[in-house]
């Protein structure tokens, strides 16, 4: 917009009732390749799944630990310092104001985001199918969120991560370890462990057509919580990579609390155009 180094984002949804922005975004590069502000509603710089735009999934929904219900992962309004995601090093921190999307607090409700990972040459790490092919190629990351809170509102949270992914020849690995806190005291340093999570995700595409991957994941609660335990397998094809292709998915969900599982088994399918 205007010039090569200013660039923005818009991401609106028209179903349901009314429309809604999802994100609303400017980013000016300073040094490309090593610093460039945000500025807008986006997302946290937290969980790798989270981030990766739901067209380069390697399945139609991702796993249970990332997303809003469980870390923390989210779309909020803040200002972040960034070198993009394309490089060998990367690096995002950002101050958010720790209410989620479109919401302007009534009052200061600060959000601390940081994420700093390393890839080796090659890697397209928000992107989970192997579909360039070629040599092994890592990824590693580690990343925290630091909500901050209201005084006594006893709301605070603090959550961490470190994921991995590994690429070869077709191969995808992704895995991640997800752990949490939240505040359970009239101070914000009142802080007890909250929940722990984990997913691990293995596909392998097949002559750049066809893909079958399997996926699982846990939320282990602290205290009373139900533990929840998710297994799914699928398979995608591509037509013409995944700007066009044909995703079906097998899940089954187990909520266990005292010893008692209930399975919840679901069949999705979903035909996806992304231009």
């Amino acid at each position: 917009m205007f010039s090569r180094h200013l660039r923005y984002t818009l991401v609106a949804e028209f179903s349901g009732k009314s429309p809604r922005l999802m994100f609303l975004n400017v980013d000016y590069t300073f040094v490309p390749d090593w610093l460039s502000l945000r500025v807008g509603q986006f997302k946290r710089p937290f969980s790798r799944p989270f981030m990766t735009l739901a067209s380069e999934l390697a399945m139609i929904d991702r796993p249970t630990p990332a997303g809003p219900g469980v870390f923390g992962d989210n779309a909020d309004i803040g200002v972040m310092l960034h070198n993009g995601t394309t490089g060998r090093f990367e690096y995002a921190v950002g101050v958010f104001n720790g209410a989620g999307p479109n919401v302007v607090p009534d009052r200061i409700h600060p959000l601390v985001a940081a994420r700093v990972g390393y890839n080796t040459a090659g890697l397209m790490p928000y992107s989970e199918s192997d579909l360039e092919g070629g040599a092994p190629r890592f990824g590693v990351a580690a990343a925290g969120l630091v909500d901050l809170g209201k005084p006594g509102d006893r709301q605070s949270f603090v959550s961490g991560l470190v994921d991995v992914m590994f690429k070869a020849r077709g191969l995808s690995l992704s895995s991640a370890l997800y752990a949490g806190s939240r505040q359970a005291g009239p101070r914000w340093t009142d802080q007890h462990f909250s929940a722990l999570g984990h997913y691990t995700q293995l596909g392998y595409v097949i002559a750049k057509r066809f893909e079958p991957v399997v996926r699982y994941s846990f939320v282990l609660p602290g205290g009373e919580g139900n533990h929840q335990h998710d297994v799914a397998g699928g398979l995608n094809v591509f037509f013409r990579g995944h700007a066009f292709k044909w995703q079906t998915v097998v899940s089954a969900r187990f909520q266990s609390h005292d010893g008692r599982a209930t399975p919840d088994v679901r069949l999705q399918s979903q035909l996806g155009l992304a231009f």
